[in-house]
């Protein structure tokens, strides 16, 4: 929401939506890490559950590490850009470059925080999961055939194993 609001402002140069949405942002960097440091707490429940890969959890943690200081940069050149507002120094260089790093970072933030919920839903959603990944998964050689291997060193679960057909998926 924020980055309709930021570049509609920009658009229409109407100061008052442009700054809704860098507060949107700002609002946003502040929230973040509490999101980001609950994923913790919800990894060491999540890790107990049957039928959970851990490479899964850890590409997704990866992308929330990524997501977390793309926000907060987000966060940080938007705190710049209303200061900056405030002072009524938007007519300089200096802003208009701020102004530029402020979009520029929320798109990576959007972008990022697509990936990492993306990730996210794939450790509980094997429906998702392509086949390609599941040649990331562990691998245990049984008489011939290649078996995906959950973190607890069982066989996944069949509906992963069997919803593409590939060389992965049992006969």
């Amino acid at each position: 929401m924020g980055v309709v609001l930021f570049i509609y402002g920009l658009l229409r140069n109407n100061r008052s939506v442009l700054i809704s949405g860098l507060i949107v942002f700002v609002v946003v960097a502040i929230l973040i890490p509490v999101v980001y440091y609950s994923g913790h707490a919800a990894r060491e429940i999540v890790e107990e559950l049957p039928g959970i890969n851990e490479a899964f959890i850890d590409k997704h943690a990866s992308a929330a590490e990524f997501t977390y200081y793309s926000g907060i940069l987000m966060g940080f050149l938007s705190a710049v850009v209303l200061y900056l507002q405030m002072v009524r120094r938007y007519r300089d260089m200096f802003y208009r470059i701020m102004l530029i790093l402020a979009l520029l970072s929320s798109f990576f933030f959007v972008i990022s925080s697509a990936i990492t919920g993306n990730y996210g839903g794939r450790i509980r959603h094997g429906e998702i999961v392509s086949p390609s990944e599941l040649q990331e998964l562990e691998l245990r050689q049984d008489e011939g055939k290649v078996i995906p291997i959950d973190g607890a060193g069982e066989p996944a679960q069949p509906k992963i194993i069997c919803l593409f057909q590939s060389s992965l998926c049992a006969p």
